[in-house]
């Protein structure tokens, strides 16, 4: 006896649970950007959790309790939510999907700037002023390299001013970049160029002769041939034509560089009785909380190594402000206790 086969199916077993039978109460919503609402999302099983995802979080997030929350966007912006369940015994998984329209809010007034821009033989306070209600907050920035730039920037490369009215002091040579922001907009960039022909000088008096035993301006790589320098340091054109006529460059460094330990070392000197170190800084106080620098001066007698300028410890004790503003400042330290 013999059997034949002709053919062999499978069948898996039916899932039997329930359908979730979740869905949103509309199949799409519009919301202003920089805006919040609650996705209306039906659920009458009260099945738990409830995951939400967003097909662009960039640009809209979804909490755990189903928030939507929007950013600013500058044309109609459609993004996916979707509303997951896993499955449990009971339920099977099951998703619901939202469209959510980001429309985009209407641009604040320009703001109103006094001047604008021109050239100037002493620093400038510059006013701006706007009477859009929906405004909070005044943006600028005199680093920025475009109006594009400076729209999308971040406290980093910009300054914030809190409230409808603000004084912005120029005092050097720059590009204005201003505009206002609201929750979920902006104003229009407003540009001036501003001109300061009122370079700040070295311009000393004194009663005694004075000359100088070394002299380093920084102006290329090869004044750097006895100095010990770090990659973190380099030469810039850092505006120094403010402080001496045709020199334009120093030696920099930026506040974010390296790690806390990359020192700028000069050649060895024999100090003698009566020398003085003078040289020109040039810094924010805002920025000194937490990248501070410091001089320090070794005797290669005895090996110890001892603070001679903390600049931090300096803008406090002189009660020394320039928050907002790139300034040069002049130093001049004592070295009569190492002669």
């Amino acid at each position: 006896m013999a059997f034949i086969f002709t053919g062999l199916s499978a069948f898996a077993d039916e899932d039997t649970r329930k359908d979730p039978e979740l869905s949103f109460y509309s199949s799409s919503v519009g919301i202003l950007a920089g805006t919040a609402l609650e996705a209306p999302l039906r659920n009458p099983h009260g099945l738990m959790p409830i995951v939400y995802t967003s097909s662009d979080k960039s640009i809209c997030q979804v909490d755990e309790s189903g928030k939507i929350s929007t950013a600013l966007v500058e044309a109609t912006t459609v993004v996916t939510v979707t509303a997951s369940f896993a499955g449990n015994d009971e339920y099977r998984p099951g998703t619901a999907t939202l469209e959510v329209g980001i429309i985009p809010r209407s641009p604040l007034k320009i703001p109103e700037m006094t001047p604008m821009g021109g050239t100037f033989d002493h620093a400038v306070e510059v006013q701006v002023t706007t009477d859009d209600a929906a405004a909070t907050e005044i943006w600028y920035s005199t680093v920025a390299k475009s109006a594009e730039e400076f729209k999308n920037s971040d406290t980093n490369t910009s300054y914030m001013i809190t409230g409808q009215t603000g004084t912005i002091r120029i005092d050097r040579s720059c590009k204005l970049y201003v505009m206002t922001r609201g929750r979920g907009t902006k104003s229009p960039v407003i540009e001036a160029d501003f001109t300061i022909s009122m370079p700040l000088k070295a311009d000393f008096t004194t009663d005694k002769s004075v000359m100088a035993d070394y002299a380093q301006y920084f102006e290329s790589s090869k004044d750097l041939a006895d100095w010990t320098v770090p990659s973190e340091w380099h030469i810039d054109d850092m505006k120094f034509g403010e402080v001496r006529d045709g020199d334009k460059k120093s030696i920099a460094i930026t506040y974010a560089a390296g790690d806390g330990a990359a020192p700028l070392t000069s050649p060895v000197f024999d100090i003698k009785e009566g020398q003085r170190l003078e040289f020109y800084a040039y810094f924010k106080t805002k920025n000194l909380n937490w990248a501070p620098w410091t001089i320090d001066v070794t005797d290669f007698t005895t090996g110890q190594t001892t603070t001679l300028f903390n600049i931090y410890r300096w803008t406090l004790e002189n009660n020394f402000v320039s928050d907002d503003i790139m300034q040069w400042k002049k130093i001049d330290i004592d070295l009569a206790a190492y002669a």
